[in-house]
């Protein structure tokens, strides 16, 4: 049988990433943990991001330093075991951002996974080689984390399914932490019917009963999309609608989007650095660049900065609690625009990723479940549109993506 770097060298899937490296499938290391022989994911394989535990193996988390610095697993996530459990077979651990910390999808030591759908163009981090993975099919489905957008914007960009389930509903035990209030395990798959069956097995508690009945259209999203994607996502939406018993229109004036983004910052980079900042001025490791501007920043995060912060986040909670109750469900597109090239300047792609947390960051700061769902734009390029619920509310969100798949692609 041939392995995944062969496979995708026949098939000319092969492109030049960070440091002349021919990245080939987002690949750090090819592994063989076979699942059950019986299960609802019996005979399916799946890939799960370096930050997750197998027992034997040194997690990386996508940083060589990092995987000089720490030693072989006692144990494996019991993520990966739930999944191993109903047969799956895990096959590859993947490249991320160094520590998850960024939404670029760059890792200037192992490289930049290739985006199947568009290989000039990133493929979104920090869950890059999952998401690259399964929009090339190399395997079924990939486990990921996302903090502020690290399933949801690779998701977007590679045109293939993500889910971001609520807050602490999947054990994150043995996968390696950046921001504990935000971080939340989540997976991709190109078919909503296995993204539900993934819920279905690694949800710890869900109600299976829940019908959405309004629909709120986010309006401000929409005015800030590229106005090449604005057709197709309207179009979109319309089907949604026709979906749901009730839609409407919705401001989000009454949550204060605009100022989400700098409280959220600070609470999350002062955590960031609790949780690393030790590790990493003893080390010192080699970051890239946005990386290493991302420890400078949560560096210099204070403990009063920090406490002021998560005041604003609670009256934000409360505000997005309101809105989005237990039968509604937020619609809003998951990233404002196609994915930026792979040789996008450094300024341009700061630039993307300000104008990305502006709505990335809502479903992490509640603590809500997020699906986003590929949206055709042309006959070979999906975009992404997400549909947010109230906490709980998970199965919800898959059952609904599983009913819109057909309907969206119709």
């Amino acid at each position: 049988m041939a392995s995944l770097d062969q496979k995708l060298t026949q098939e000319g899937k092969i492109v030049t990433g960070a440091n002349s490296q021919s990245v080939v499938n987002g690949i750090i290391r090819e592994l063989q943990l076979t699942g059950s022989s019986s299960g609802p994911l019996a005979g399916l394989t799946f890939a799960a991001k370096d930050l997750f535990a197998v027992e034997g193996h040194v997690t990386g988390a996508g940083n060589p330093e990092w995987l000089s610095t720490h030693h072989p697993e006692p144990s494996t996530a019991p993520a990966i075991q739930k999944l191993l459990d109903a047969g799956a077979s895990h096959t590859a651990k993947t490249i991320c951002d160094e520590l998850a910390f960024s939404l670029d999808g760059i890792n200037k030591h192992y490289g930049t996974p290739v985006n199947p759908q568009l290989p000039d163009c990133l493929p979104g981090g920090s869950s890059s080689g999952s998401a690259s993975m399964v929009a090339a099919s190399l395997v079924d489905f990939a486990l990921g984390t996302d903090t502020a957008g690290s399933i949801r914007v690779p998701a977007s960009y590679c045109g293939i399914f993500g889910f971001r389930p609520t807050h602490d509903a999947v054990g994150i035990q043995g996968v390696v932490p950046l921001s504990v209030s935000y971080d939340s395990v989540g997976w991709f798959a190109r078919r909503a019917d296995l993204l539900k069956t993934c819920g279905e097995i690694l949800l710890q508690d869900f109600e299976k009963d829940k019908t959405p009945k309004h629909l709120f259209i986010a309006v401000e999203p929409l005015g800030f999309l590229d106005p090449a994607l604005r057709e197709s996502i309207d179009s979109a939406i319309a089907k949604v609608k026709s979906v749901l018993p009730q839609s409407e229109y919705k401001s989000l004036d009454s949550i204060s989007i605009d100022a989400w983004p700098k409280p959220y910052s600070q609470h999350k980079g002062w955590e960031v650095w609790q949780q690393h900042g030790q590790w990493v001025s003893n080390t010192k490791p080699d970051f890239g660049k946005n990386i290493q501007a991302n420890f400078d920043y949560a560096k210099c995060v204070t403990l009063a900065e920090s406490r002021a912060a998560l005041a604003e986040i609670k009256s934000m909670q409360d505000a997005v609690n309101l809105l989005i109750n237990d039968n509604a469900v937020l619609c809003l597109p998951t990233a404002h625009a196609l994915p930026p090239k792979r040789s996008a300047t450094w300024d341009e792609l700061a630039a993307n990723r300000k104008n990305l947390i502006k709505f990335s960051c809502i479903s992490p700061v509640g603590g809500l479940p997020e699906v986003t769902m590929p949206i055709a734009i042309s006959n070979t390029i999906s975009v992404g549109l997400s549909l947010i619920g109230a906490r709980g509310s998970d199965m919800m969100l898959l059952d609904l993506a599983c009913k819109l798949s057909e309907i969206l692609h119709s």
